[in-house]
């Protein structure tokens, strides 16, 4: 082989493969047989509650949030635990209209409530 018209020093029988064609076969290499951890598929659980569970979560929140309130000498407590849980909520995702209506079925109850009296 001539390079600049002189013999080039540089005698390969076998072609070149360029540098990324090996990088490519190296990594198939190292992958050969090597399979993918399988995960099973598992239904996902349904965040509807029960009738029971439905009914434990409410005596319980009925319980603490009554203690609270009647714990606290001033209204501004309350308020600021309110604030507190409302930012607490948003945190973890819990959309804002759901939020608002929380409140709203509160209102309802109370004036449930009042209408009983």
């Amino acid at each position: 082989m001539l390079v600049h018209g002189r013999p080039s020093v540089y005698w390969d029988d076998e072609p070149r493969v360029p540098a990324i064609c090996r990088t490519i076969d190296q990594v198939k290499a190292e992958f050969d047989g090597a399979g993918a951890d399988v995960i099973p598929i598992r239904e996902q659980a349904s965040d509807e509650l029960t009738d029971e569970q439905f009914e434990i979560l409410w005596t319980v929140a009925v319980e603490q949030s009554s203690e609270i309130v009647s714990n606290s000498e001033r209204p501004v407590e309350v308020s600021l635990l309110l604030t507190n849980l409302v930012d607490d909520l948003l945190i973890r995702g819990v959309e804002s209209s759901y939020i608002l209506s929380a409140v709203h079925r509160g209102f309802e109850i109370n004036e449930d409530r009042a209408a009983e009296i």
